[in-house]
């Protein structure tokens, strides 16, 4: 089995791939602490593409950076990862969505940004759960269920939450029909 490594020229700034035979290669070397790549890069292996580690003995470590920078920031720009997986195909189809949006882009501003979680769901990407910044709250855009059936609890006996907001004409139902209060 050979292992194959991508390495920087940094002279043009390209990517060159290179096959190591286990025989060959005790060690490999680490990447330096800051390298460039200056175009879109694929990388190509059989198995665990790739692992980001940062080893800094500290409470809380930065591990990675996905950074969306356009020359004319607007409110509500948005950068994303997209998650795929082939199809029968074999087409690389994207089946979820991890989204910020910058809400405020003003320079002096409050900075606000949303964390959108959003999921393929009849051929049409769909959000389902957003964290809001500018309003401090979880939104969520689709029904919320447990699992399972009497699967999770809304609050615990320690942590109960203060208030209860119900549109007009909500329903409140309780063992599938056994009591129900409308709101009228």
């Amino acid at each position: 089995m050979a292992l194959l490594v991508q390495e920087l020229d940094t002279a043009t700034g390209e990517i060159a791939a290179k096959h190591i035979s286990p025989a060959t290669a005790s060690t490999l070397s680490t990447l330096a602490s800051v390298d460039t790549y200056t175009g879109a890069k694929t990388f190509s292996v059989a198995g665990l593409a790739a692992t980001f580690q940062n080893t800094t003995d500290n409470a809380s470590s930065q591990v990675a950076v996905f950074e969306g920078d356009r020359a004319t920031p607007a409110d509500n720009d948005t950068a994303y990862v997209s998650l795929r997986l082939s199809d029968s195909a074999g087409n690389q189809d994207e089946g979820a969505r991890i989204a910020w949006v910058a809400t405020t882009v003003a320079s002096g501003a409050t900075q606000d940004t949303d964390l959108v979680l959003s999921a393929l769901v009849n051929n049409t990407l769909t959000e389902f759960v957003r964290l809001d910044g500018s309003a401090s709250q979880l939104a969520f855009t689709q029904t919320l269920v447990p699992v399972t059936n009497d699967g999770a609890a809304l609050g615990t006996t320690a942590l109960g939450f203060s208030d209860l907001h119900i549109a007009a004409g909500a329903v409140i139902n309780w063992a599938n029909g056994e009591v129900t209060i409308t709101e009228t």
